[in-house]
Order: C-alpha cells, then structure tokens, then sequence
C-alpha cells in the first residue's frame, strides 16, 4: 500500500530535515522585508488594548456563526454574510466619521434587496414578512450577529494601526 506523504511528513516523530530550513527561510525573508520597509515601528500601549477587544469579539463571531451553521441550513445564512461590509461601513461612519462614496451606498441597498429576495415567496403576506420569516430562524439570528460583531472588529484593528510609531524620522 502506498502513502502519500505531505511535506515534513513521513519521519517517525520528527519532520522532515527541510521542513526546518523552510521555516527559516520564510523567518529570515520576513526580518529582512520588515527592515526593507523602514524598521520596526514602536507600538504604544493602546495598540494592545485594541488588538485584544478585535480578538475577543473574533472569538464571540466565531462561536455564533459555527451555532448558526449547527442549527440552520448553510444555504440559508451563508448569503447573509454580504451584510459584513454593510455594518462596517455603517460602523465606520460612526466611529471614524467615513463617509461611503455614492456607488458604497447603493452596493449596500442592492444587498438589503438581495437579502429579501431570500423569502420573497412570503411577500404576498406582507411587505416585510420576507425579513421577518428570515430573522425567526435561530441559526440566522445567531449568525446576523456574528456577521455585526465581525464588522466591527475591523473597526478595532484600523485604531489599532494607528497605535505606533516609527522607529526612523520621517524626513
């Protein structure tokens, strides 16, 4: 019987010789690009802090949207994930004052639209009645709010880029 075996694999408790001079390579490529690009930059405290509020929001996302998957058909809530840029962008206006350009704002009505034809066959009971059939599934609300707390954990990171300084004078 043959084995295929991936690399670093097949060497009884060890990797394989190369698999560690990979790494090394990719390390060193790393250091030298870092000091190509104009050294390490000093990261202020604050940089922590958002960092691990992106992380710990990360984790929350996470857990909702592995339940939502759990509960409910992907089919269903996988197209809701199209709303992440919507909330961010809304997010943003309020936290970093951005403002979306006009072709921002009609891709996030034509998502809004898309989301209702979803269940348009319900339309007929109501003109809402679409996003509400939608938003009683448990796996939808579940992964709805996975999807707003991933739009604002880009939020967090973009302050967090902003908590540094650079290591060289800028000239």
């Amino acid at each position: 019987m043959a084995v295929a075996l991936g690399p670093g694999e097949g060497w009884v408790g060890h990797k394989a010789p190369y698999a560690h001079s990979r790494r090394v390579g990719v390390n060193t490529f790393q250091i030298i690009l870092i000091y190509v690009l104009g050294g390490m930059p000093h990261i202020l405290p604050k940089f922590y802090l958002f960092i691990t509020f992106s992380s710990v929001l990360d984790v929350i996302a996470f857990t909702a949207s592995t339940w939502a998957i759990m509960t409910s058909p992907v089919s269903l809530i996988s197209p809701l994930s199209s709303f992440n840029p919507v909330f961010t962008t809304i997010f943003a206006m309020l936290t970093l004052k951005e403002i979306p350009t006009p072709m921002k704002t009609l891709g996030i009505f034509i998502v809004v639209i898309g989301v209702y034809f979803l269940n348009i066959s319900d339309a007929k009971k109501g003109v809402f009645m679409p996003f509400k059939k939608l938003f009683s599934n448990r796996g939808v609300q579940l992964f709805f709010l996975a999807n707003i707390i991933w739009s604002i954990t880009p939020i967090f990171q973009k302050k967090a880029i902003f908590q540094k300084q650079d290591c060289y004078p800028q000239t």
